[in-house]
């Protein structure tokens, strides 16, 4: 067999696989994508198919959204706090990387495993992000 059929193969052999990973990872996208293009009257329909459009296309609830309602706002505040809080951990986080890496203090090896194991532990579930009601 030529090498570069053992190539096409092989990457065939390796992506296969991930076809079903793929589908059940991008499936919420679409449904969201596609419940968004839905008119009102199909989505209040419990005959219809939630996984097509039936009843045609519609941009109403884009208009909406962005004419009606203060989004692009929200979405700018949204980014500013995500960047500003991603920036902040980066730098807090470089700076007590190097400081276990690099510099030799006492405690320096439990401070580190430490660290490592905070990381492992998952946060509990059963401990709710706000108060229902909070807003």
């Amino acid at each position: 067999m030529k090498k570069k059929n053992k190539g096409i193969l092989r990457a065939f052999d390796l992506y296969l696989p991930l076809i079903p990973f793929f589908i059940f990872a991008l499936f919420p996208l679409y449904f969201m994508v596609v419940t968004s293009f839905k008119k009102d009257a199909e989505l209040y329909d419990l005959e219809s198919v939630p996984f097509l459009i039936r009843q045609g296309v519609t941009l109403e609830h884009y208009k909406l959204l962005f004419y009606d309602t203060p989004f692009l706002i929200w979405f700018k505040n949204s980014m500013i706090v995500s960047v500003a809080t991603t920036a902040i951990a980066l730098v807090i986080a470089l700076l007590a990387a190097y400081s276990l890496a690099r510099m030799k203090f006492r405690g320096v090896e439990f401070f580190g495993v430490a660290v490592f194991v905070t990381y492992l532990v998952p946060p509990d579930p059963d401990v709710p992000a706000h108060e229902p009601g909070d807003g």
